[in-house]
């Protein structure tokens, strides 16, 4: 089985790009290496054993553009496999053949290894990895590709920057929207340099200066909640990222909805569901809790307009949202509680009646609903929008601020 390794490399010095060189070379399964310089070359690896390739300038992506590249090249030179091996990563010699022994016995179409977790100086921190390695996602430089999972490759070059800093997590879901089948090994062949806090914490380890800060993670994470997980799945089914702006672009409202996505019960998700499907043009749709949309700078500085939508009971978080929205002109709260309701629909003490405007002001969302607004509820919705019109979003224009 012809297996490609894919290592972007930047700026790392010289001994620690020979480091993941040498372990590649060392396999006991033999691979062809390719190392790919973001926009900086170094002449010395011309002279070892590798193919290598040079971008003309760094992206600045984490390695996406150049593992893009080098997989391209790969899937060109009909390659069976593809694993990953960032710079400052090294194998045990094992490691490709124990992945393709896992990939010939399970007949998954992406495996993935364990791994050990140094520090910033090589000192080993988490000698049995982080818990959840090979659960909900796999570090990049622990997988192995078939050729069955050659498809969700290309997403490498076509992710968005701002999912970058967790590149391997959309990859592997990505993988996983495709259909892909995943097999984790556990088996701790390759080796991780660490520049995250929460390793050395875990470790019981100072933090050393240099190490990484979260601000990366959490902007990609806010990204995330921006564009909803309709625009996930857009981005991870490989389609074209203009695409999920088009109408996204300086969009007059935000809806925030103030739950887990994975928490919603299925009445809950299908009224979000119908309630983008009305307001698709008009509105950015984000999973996130009242503390992120408050710390979202871009919600707070650029939108005058935001639905804040809770699906929750719980009396102190509903007094609260009340209290932020009176404070806050720009904050509209819907409440949303899909059942049977015995509330009577008065209005007179609305938390806000541009709110409550946009939701009654049609005579078939009347029609579909069993509504209540009192101070401090927001509106109680009991139905979804089966029959909601397009009207809606010119109701949220007239009655916006």
């Amino acid at each position: 089985m012809k297996v490609a390794v894919i290592t972007p490399y930047y700026q790392e010095p010289l001994e620690m790009l020979q480091r993941a060189h040498d372990s590649v070379a060392a396999q006991t399964h033999a691979c062809t290496h390719y190392m790919i310089a973001d926009g900086h070359p170094r002449i010395e690896v011309d002279t070892w054993q590798v193919r290598h390739l040079t971008l003309p300038k760094a992206h600045h992506n984490n390695g996406n553009t150049p593992r893009a590249k080098g997989t391209s090249e790969a899937i060109e030179n009909d390659f069976d496999a593809i694993a990953y091996l960032d710079a400052d990563n090294w194998f045990e010699p094992n490691h490709i053949a124990g992945l393709i022994e896992a990939r010939q016995k399970t007949g998954a179409d992406m495996i993935s290894s364990g791994r050990v977790i140094h520090g910033l100086e090589g000192e080993v921190l988490l000698p049995l990895g982080e818990q959840g390695d090979g659960k909900e996602t796999a570090d990049t430089s622990t997988l192995l590709f078939g050729k069955t999972a050659f498809p969700i490759l290309p997403l490498w070059g076509s992710m968005p920057d701002e999912l970058g800093p967790n590149c391997d997590r959309y990859i592997f879901k990505g993988a996983q929207t495709l259909g892909c089948a995943h097999h984790h090994t556990g088996e701790l062949t390759m080796h991780f340099t660490s520049r995250y806090a929460p390793h050395y914490r875990a470790a019981g380890r100072t933090i050393p200066l240099e190490a990484t800060a979260m601000h990366a993670m959490k902007d990609s994470d806010q990204f995330i909640r921006r564009i909803g997980p309709k625009g996930l799945s857009h981005i991870l089914s490989g389609k074209p990222v203009e695409d999920l702006f088009k109408t996204k672009h300086r969009t007059p409202y935000v809806v925030c909805i103030l739950k887990d996505e994975d928490k919603l019960s299925l009445d809950e998700a299908r009224f979000c569901d119908d309630l983008e499907r009305c307001l698709t043009d008009t509105a950015e749709f984000y999973y996130a809790t009242m503390d992120e949309v408050l710390a979202d700078t871009t919600v707070m500085a650029d939108r005058n307009n935001v639905f804040l939508l809770w699906f929750g009971d719980d009396e102190v978080e509903k007094a609260r949202l009340g209290e932020i929205a009176d404070q806050n002109g720009k904050f509209a709260v819907i409440y949303v509680r899909c059942g049977k309701s015995s509330a009577g629909p008065n209005c007179d003490d609305t938390l806000d009646r541009r709110a409550w405007k946009v939701v009654t002001d049609s005579e078939s969302i009347k029609k579909s609903y069993v509504q209540t607004c009192r101070y401090g509820d927001g509106h109680v919705i009991q139905s979804t929008l089966t029959n909601a019109p397009d009207a809606l979003s010119a109701l949220m224009h007239k009655y916006a601020r």
